[in-house]
This record gives C-alpha cells, sequence and structure tokens, in this order.
C-alpha cells in the first residue's frame, strides 16, 4: 500500500483531535517528517530507601541471579536493567528527606534561602533547589514537540515540605505535583475534549455520554473514521490503533465511577473529565497509583509528553496504613512511614518492609511491562524509553545517603546498555544523572548541579 508521509502540524491541520491517535502510529512509517527515535524518561521515587539486605541481587556483575530478594518480580525483565549499586546522594547539612529529594534529580544541595537550621518551615512554592531536575531539562530539550512538556504526579501529598518534591525548573522553583487523576486525564487528551463538536455527535454517541458508558473517542469517531481511511493503515497499523483506544477505555473505566454527566453535549463530556479526587484512603492506593501509571504510559505511547516523574509518597513516607499487603495473613496496619523508621523494633517491622519493597518492585515491573508490550516499529516502547526507580535516601531508619536504589529499564534507543549489575565504590550519583540526560539526548551535559563536570558512569 503505497502511503503518505505526515509531518505533526500536518495531521492536526486535516484530521484534528484524530491525529492524537493517529500520530504515533503514523511516524514510524519510512519517510515521515518525525520518524527519528522518540525517547521518553519516567521515574519513580519512593520514599526512604530500602530494606538493604533483601533489595539486591545475589552475586556480582559477572553472575547474578534476582532469586529470594526484592526484585525477583524484575527476572522477566533482567536484559532490559541496568542495576547500579553504591551511588550515594549526599544530600548535605540537611534533613535527609527533604535534602535528599531536592538533590535526587538536581544533583545539587536544598536551598534553604538563609535558614540555618536543618529543617525548615518550608511553603508551597518556595524556591527549594538550585538548578533543575533531569526530568525538567529533558523535557525542555523536547519543548515543542509534545502538547504537554511533562507529567509530574503525586499519590499522597501530606505535607508542602521540599521532601514531597523531585522536579524543579531552571530557578529551583517547584514544579507542582499532579495528584487528582481527573486533571491528568484532561491534560492528556485535552485536543479530543475541547475539540468536541456536539453537531458531529450523533444520537447513540449522545446517548452513551448522558448514561455515564461513554469514551471521549465516542466524540471523534466519525472523524476518526475518515481519517484512517484517507492515510491508509495497514493491518499492523489498525492492530495498534485498536490497541491504544483500547487502553484509552480501560483508563476511562477506572475513573468513570467517580464522575456523572448531566447533558448530553460536548459540555457533558467535558464534565465527565472532571470530577473530584478520589478519596485518598488506603484502600484506593493501589488503584490510584495503577492509574496514574496507566496515564503515562497512555502519554508516552501517544507522544504527548517524553518526561514523566511519579512520586509515591512525601519523603519520610505516608501516614496511611499500607492495609492492601499483608503479613502473616493480617492486613499491614502500620503506616509505611513507621515500617521504614523502626530503629525501635526492626525484628516485627522489616518483614513487613520487605513486602512493601516488593510491592513497589511489582509496580515498577507493571510499567515497566507496559512499556514493552508497545510496539514501536521494530522495538518496543521500552526500548526507547528509559525508567528509573530510586528514593532520596539508602535506607529509612538510619537515613543513610549510600547505596540509593537505583534501577533503571530500557535503553533510550540504544544508548543505554542494559542486562548489567554495576557494584562501584561508594560514588556520588551525580554521572548516573549525566549519563541519563547524555542518553536522552542531552549529549552536551557534562555535569550536574555541585559538579559541573561529572563523567557519564553508566555509558562507558
Amino acid at each position: 500500500m503505497k502511503t503518505k508521509p505526515y509531518n505533526r502540524r500536518d495531521l492536526f491541520k486535516s484530521f484534528g483531535a484524530s491525529a492524537l491517535l493517529l500520530h504515533p502510529i503514523l511516524s514510524s512509517r519510512e519517510g515521515y517528517a518525525e520518524n527519528a527515535v522518540k525517547k521518553r524518561f519516567f521515574t519513580m521515587m519512593t520514599s526512604s530507601g530500602v530494606v538493604q539486605s533483601n533489595f539486591w541481587p545475589k552475586g556480582n556483575s559477572a553472575s547474578y541471579d534476582f532469586t529470594g530478594t526484592t526484585l525477583e518480580v524484575l527476572s522477566p525483565f533482567k536484559s532490559d536493567l541496568s542495576l547500579v549499586k553504591g551511588l550515594r546522594n549526599d544530600y548535605g547539612p540537611f534533613d535527609s528527606h527533604s535534602g535528599g529529594a531536592v538533590s535526587l534529580l538536581t544533583g545539587n544541595w536544598l536551598n534553604t534561602d538563609g535558614c540555618n537550621k536543618a529543617s525548615c518551615d518550608f511553603h508551597a512554592g518556595d524556591t527549594f533547589a538550585k538548578s533543575a531536575s533531569i526530568d525538567q531539562m529533558i523535557a525542555k530539550y523536547y519543548s515543542g514537540k509534545t502538547a504537554v512538556s511533562s507529567l509530574v504526579l503525586g499519590l499522597f501529598p501530606t505535607s508542602e515540605r521540599p521532601s514531597k518534591y523531585i522536579s524543579y525548573d531552571e530557578a529551583g522553583k517547584v514544579v507542582p505535583l499532579a495528584t487528582n487523576p481527573y486533571t491528568v486525564f484532561n491534560a492528556i487528551f485535552k485536543d479530543i475534549i475541547q475539540s468536541c463538536d456536539s453537531s458531529k455527535l450523533d444520537p447513540a454517541a449522545l446517548a452513551k455520554i448522558k448514561s455515564k458508558r461513554k469514551s471521549i473517542l465516542d466524540a471523534i469517531n466519525a472523524d476518526l473514521a475518515d481519517a484512517v481511511k484517507q492515510v491508509g493503515l495497514n493491518a499492523e497499523e489498525k492492530a495498534k490503533l485498536a490497541f491504544y483506544q483500547d487502553s484509552i477505555r480501560q483508563i476511562e473505566a477506572t475513573i468513570d465511577s467517580a464522575a456523572s454527566s448531566t447533558a448530553a453535549s460536548c459540555n457533558g463530556l467535558k464534565a465527565f473529565t472532571t470530577g473530584p479526587q478520589i478519596a485518598v484512603k488506603a484502600e484506593n492506593y493501589a488503584a490510584i497509583a495503577k492509574l496514574m501509571m496507566d496515564l503515562i504510559v497512555a502519554a508516552f505511547q501517544l507522544d504527548i509528553t517524553r518526561s514523566a516523574t511519579l512520586v509515591w509518597s512525601v519523603g519520610g513516607g505516608n501516614g496511611v496504613p499500607s492495609t492492601w499487603e499483608t503479613f502473616n495473613g493480617q492486613p499491614i496496619v502500620e503506616s509505611y512511614h513507621a515500617l521504614t523508621h523502626h530503629q525501635a523494633d526492626p525484628v516485627n517491622f522489616d518483614p513487613k518492609l520487605k513486602i512493601l519493597d516488593e510491592w513497589h518492585a511489582s509496580q515498577f515491573a507493571y510499567l515497566i511491562g507496559q512499556l514493552k508490550a508497545s510496539k514501536e516499529g521494530s522495538s518496543t516502547l521500552l526500548d526507547n524509553s528509559l525508567a528509573l526507580w530510586t528514593s532520596e535516601i539508602g535506607e529509612g531508619s538510619s537515613h543513610t545517603s549510600l547505596n540509593m536504589p537505583f534501577v533503571l529499564a530500557g535503553k533510550a534507543g540504544g544508548a543505554m546498555k542494559t542486562g548489567r549489575y554495576l557494584q562501584l565504590p561508594q560514588t556520588e550519583h551525580h554521572g548516573a544523572l549525566v549519563s541519563i540526560l547524555n542518553a536522552m539526548g542531552l549529549a552536551t551535559v557534562k555535569g550536574i548541579g555541585r559538579f559541573p563536570l561529572a563523567a557519564p558512569i553508566l555509558l562507558t
């Protein structure tokens, strides 16, 4: 079949909101104006480190095994991973959680603006950092190529201290966390929502909207069908389109029940996508986390953004019982904070914390599994991405900055080697941050934060 190359601008001019689904499919065609590898970067930050004795693989760099460790659930992705032990997140003379969270992706110490105390009374919007975080540097590098520069998401934002934030702009100012899944959904699919034209909605689509069993896809079904005919999708491309549509419907099915729509119109459709935040309860935590990850994957699939972060709790942990997991058949009722700061009772708390470490690992496995299942030409979305799981410190009880968890998945389009376990002498993590930036396309970056020169230790 003869196919015509389109660039993103032409697609949106010709097909409107339907281009949101067509662009990532057509961009893999030979001759397409933007068919270079599109790299994405994701960071998952879980707070207060890990149980060090259980976390790392057994063996050495030449031969290692995940069996019986926190990372066992990642075994199917062994060839996609770069594990780095021995990195240190030096948080300076500050509170470990606040200082560590600020330094995590900036490589810079906390900006206290004259406050000499180890712990200060910070307020939302303050300039906590002294420089940009790598996710925002990547977002700026790809500025103009995507509809949304970055997704900065969070769960359980229980305070306004610096330990809540890991993303900072060039001025060192906080990039606020989006914690309402509706807000994120609207940001990703705004082109469809805002382009809705009631005159083009048939009665069946309107009925779906009014009855709450509806989809934003109903707003563009007719236009999308026409666009598909015009661009001439082959069987593989049609399958990919169906995959994207199914992904969107699954996300909608998760959030539908919390909203209602009162008008069979585009206003009704827009109202459906704006609802109250899902209640922040322990029983909802896992569901909200999965929804946020699904939204990130959808945004990556559709090339709506190339940078995303997800903060799982404020540094130091949250005060919510982890009742979605059990120990000896009973729900874990202690808060994550209490478990990670277990100096007084490690015998009883460590086994429970290991379970939660393993649950976090399973969540990371879920996300990278979704990325790997999404095809991009002869590669996968995971092949073209870098996904990082890390923490602001190495271990919660001691608050050490040593051996911070640092698990990378993906090849960044071939720039990052995988299938390896690096065991380094205690090393500042700046070189790892520079490695990520270089792999993501920022080839001229030679240093970051407190280190204007930092060798890209993961690319050697």
